[in-house]
Formats: structure tokens, sequence, C-alpha cells
């Protein structure tokens, strides 16, 4: 059989004067009244002349001392009547009961205070006797490493609960009914840990600390009071601002198996701002967002990196040739440019191998496994087509396929003079018949130069190429060098006019301090990293 559960929101309460002594005062109000279930109400003794207040008797619910006095009214036909001390013959007030108040710590410790003790350091309790006509108060100020919870007390048989704010003080104050113990409930607090890697700033960052469990209590009764899982708690978002010449990679927060990047929905490493939420919950929306059940210290970290530009002097001609280019051509005339603002490096094609770029590549995504870069700008010239869409491959992969939790290169541009080279599959992961599918494929590139032209890859993701190879581009000039049969690499490296196409390139990118362009690799947009 189902149990009888009672649905009635309301409650019935009574106020009256003591009977047989109606004529020592009056309460306010009086009467019989209906509110609803819980509601907390108001009641007074007024004494007449002659007679004083002693207390209220309250069926059910025993003595209270306290005028006027606050209940809630939470059973039916609750009844109230107040005390009262004939004094007309000049006698003294019977002396009020004196209840001794005790203030007990729970979770953690702190220095108690209350109005006529000094302070100390205690992890258990402390005790103050007083009488009815003051109120019990005191004031713990919580110890380093912790949060006020919630006070917790037993009133008249029933447990009491209070919610404190979430400061590093608090305070109880009221009027003592009996012997009372107050437990001030401590929780232990978190801290949010900021690091930056590279050079750059958390605007409005400061260490603060967290209540990691905030309490509620519903009806002040303790039976309702939980831990309040709310996953929305205690939000924070951090924006990152990077240092001039660093760009703002990524976040990473630390795990038990060491710093992992943080990635958004789609599987991104996430540039944006960071919202983490300083609670111990777990939120299936947001997961890895949240700290870790029982752990004092969120550790996130900033990430800023130099963006990293490689120099390439032009692969040889004639099998066993070389030259060496480091102190002439375009690393002398690009690299004063760029250091302020880039990590450079510069490699002689052939030092690596005499085999093709495809070798320079790998030895390239070598060195990015230890550099850690987002954004890369390669500038040459004559390096082979087919090499290119491998590289667009290694570079997205360079650093997740090193370590998952890297993000990699996550922007490449290419500036490369005359630099289709279809003969040859040249280390490619496309044979030449799909290499030629994709622009800029069709320009010619002899094993000499028979014109040299300026293709920036992909600095504004517009230029084109027509099918007789011409190059177009809305924002640069395209400048043609007259057709010289003979000449080598290395003379193109120290041509003062290709000297002068790069370094408008690069006035119209440092100038508006704008890192490199994002581009996507892979599958079928390989081609939109070239042309």
């Amino acid at each position: 059989m189902m149990p009888i559960v009672d649905t009635d929101p309301y409650r019935t309460y009574s106020v009256h004067r003591p009977y047989p002594f109606m004529n020592y005062g009056e309460t306010v109000p009086e009467g019989t009244f209906t509110v609803p279930y819980r509601k907390v109400v108001e009641i007074k003794a007024v004494p007449y002349s002659g007679f004083v207040f002693t207390h209220w008797r309250a069926f059910p619910g025993g003595a209270f001392y306290e005028n006027p006095l606050h209940v809630m009214v939470k059973c039916h036909n609750a009844e109230f009547i107040p005390g009262f001390a004939d004094i007309r013959d000049g006698s003294s007030p019977p002396p009020p009961p004196s209840f001794t108040g005790t203030v007990a710590l729970e979770g953690g410790s702190g220095e108690v205070f209350t109005s006529d003790s000094a302070p100390g350091t205690v992890d258990a309790h402390v005790q103050k006797s007083s009488c009815l006509a003051a109120n019990f108060a005191a004031r713990v100020e919580v110890g380093k490493n912790f949060f006020p919870a919630y006070w917790g007390w037993s009133e008249q048989g029933i447990d009491i609960c209070s919610v404190t704010s979430t400061t590093e003080i608090a305070t109880i104050i009221r009027p003592l009914s009996a012997d009372t113990t107050f437990t001030l409930h401590l929780a232990e607090r978190i801290r949010l840990n900021v690091l930056v890697e590279g050079e750059g700033m958390i605007p409005g960052y400061l260490p603060y600390t967290y209540n990691p469990i905030p309490y509620v209590n519903t009806f002040n009764i303790i039976n309702a009071l939980e831990p309040a899982p709310d996953i929305n708690a205690n939000k924070v978002t951090l924006s990152a601002s990077p240092h001039p010449g660093w760009e703002f990679s990524h976040w990473e927060i630390l795990r038990d198996t060491g710093w992992e990047a943080v990635r958004n929905s789609n599987g991104l490493p996430l540039e944006g701002d960071l919202d983490i939420w300083m609670n111990w919950w777990d939120d299936p929306a947001h997961p890895g967002r949240h700290v870790p059940r029982d752990e004092p210290i969120f550790n996130v970290k900033a990430v800023f990196l130099r963006p990293w530009v490689i120099l390439l002097s032009g692969e040889c001609e004639f099998s066993g040739q070389f030259v060496d280019c480091s102190g002439s051509g375009l690393n002398v005339v690009l690299r004063p440019m760029l250091e302020p603002c880039y990590t450079v490096d510069f490699y002689n094609e052939d030092v690596v191998n005499p085999d093709g770029s495809g070798w320079l590549y790998e030895e390239i995504v070598l060195r990015l496994r230890g550099l850690k870069a987002k954004s890369v700008m390669l500038i040459g010239h004559s390096h082979g087509g087919g090499s290119i869409y491998n590289l667009c491959n290694l570079f997205e992969y360079a650093d997740s396929a090193y370590d998952h939790n890297k993000p990699g290169v996550r922007s490449l541009d290419i500036c490369f003079t005359g630099y289709i080279d279809a003969i040859s599959e040249d280390m490619s992961l496309l044979p030449i018949s799909a290499e030629r599918k994709y622009p800029p494929s069709s320009l010619r590139h002899g094993n000499l130069y028979q014109e040299i032209t300026i293709f920036p890859i992909p600095l504004n993701g517009a230029t084109t190429i027509d099918e007789n190879g011409t190059v177009t581009s809305p924002n640069f000039n395209i400048n043609l060098l007259p057709r010289v049969f003979g000449q080598t690499h290395q003379d193109i490296d120290d041509c003062v006019i290709v000297h002068d196409i790069y370094k408008n390139i690069l006035d119209n990118i440092l100038y508006s301090f704008v890192c490199l362009p994002l581009y996507s690799f892979g599958d079928d947009n390989i081609h939109n990293c070239i042309n």
C-alpha cells in the first residue's frame, strides 16, 4: 500500500497571551494565522507596565528567549505563548538562564574570535558563555588553504544550517536558547596557476583561489544542504596577448601524463580565449576544462612562439656541384629584415643531400620537431613541385605524429621563384600525373632558367596561374627577368632584382605586423596551400 503523503502547502499557527495571566502583556500579532509551509514569521511579546518578558513557550518546540522571535512554521497548529514576570512589588526580574556557545571547525583550521575571548589558533573549538540578553557572536578567520562553506548547529532538536559567503572570514550571530555548538564546515580551496611559455602575457590574470564545491541550502534545513553540483560555478576566461615578434600558438593543461594541448570541438588547437571552470564537477560538454577531483591546483599554460622563416639556396644543376650561398644572396639581404620578428634558418640544399628538395624538407621537419612552430615561411627558388606536396603533408604531421600533444604547424607560406619541376617525382607522395592536376605544375622549369618569376604562395590566397603558366596576383607586382641562358641557381640567389622582389613582399608582411595566414592542409585541399 502506498503511504499517505501530506500535500498541504499551508500551515496554521496561533499566538496568544498566557492564561490566566492575560493582563501581564500582549502579543503582536495575536490570533490564528495560515501561512505557506516553511514561512518565517515574526512574533513579539509586549509586556505591560510592571511586568517583564521572560521567554516564549512553543508547542511543539520548547523554550525560546529572544524577543521578537523569528520562527519557521513547519508543523500544523503550532502554538506560541509568551511568558511574563510580575515586578510590580519592586522585586528584581528573574535571572535569565545562561547557555554556552561553542565554535567548532571541521575540515580545516583557522583563528576563532568571540566578543569576550582572546584570539587563538584552533583545530577543534572554543567556548563562550552568554546570557539570553545578548546574542552569541563569533568570527572565524579561515586558514590559508580553506574556504568557509557553511555553519551548522542544532536548535530545539532541529538541525539548522546557514551557508556562508565565499570569503576568508565567516561570522555567526545567534541568540542562545540552549547549550549550542556552532560548527563551521570548511572546504579546501583550489588555485589557478597560469604559466607562460615564450613571450606574452595574460591580461587581467591574478592568482585567485576558488571554492571548488560551493554549498546551497534550502529552507535552512541541514538535510537539504549538499555540495551544489553546479558545473558552471567559478567560470574563468583567459586571454593571451603576445609580445612583439611573437604569436600566440595555443593553450596547454597539465595532466597526469604531462602538458596536453587544449583543442576545440573539431579537434583543432584552441587559439582563442580559454574558458575553464574552477570546480570539481565534470561537464561532458567541456571535457578536461574542470579541475580534477580533489586537486588543489589547476595548471594552465599559454604558449607563445616565434614564427619561423627558412631561407633556401637553390639546388645544384650538376651532380656533385656545391656552392655555399650562406655569405651572399638571400641570406645576407633578407636576414636583417626578418630576425627582429622571426626565427630565421638558412639551408644550403646540397649540404643536406645532393639529390633534390625532398631530402632538404625532411631535414627541415626534423628541425621543426625540436623547434616548435605554428607559422612557417619558406623563401627560396628552384625547388621541385612534387616535393612541395610532400612538404605540406610533412608539416601537417611533423608535430602531431611525433607527439600528439603538440598542435603542429598551422600556417605555411611559400615564396619561391621559378619553382616548379614536374620532370621527376622528386620525393613527392603524388605521381607526376597527379602533380600536373594542380596548379602551378603547368609552369615550365628546365635545368637552366628560361625565365624567373616571383611566385608568392599563398600570401593572400589569390595568386593564380593560367594554362599558359602566366602568374597573376592582385596585391603584388609580378616581375620578370629577361630570359638568360646559362644562369645558375647561385646567379639567381645573388640577383638584385630577385632581392628587391622579396623585400617588397616582406615589407608588406612586416609592416602590417600580421603573422602568417592560416591555411589547412591535407586531402584535396593540399592545392590550396600552393595557389
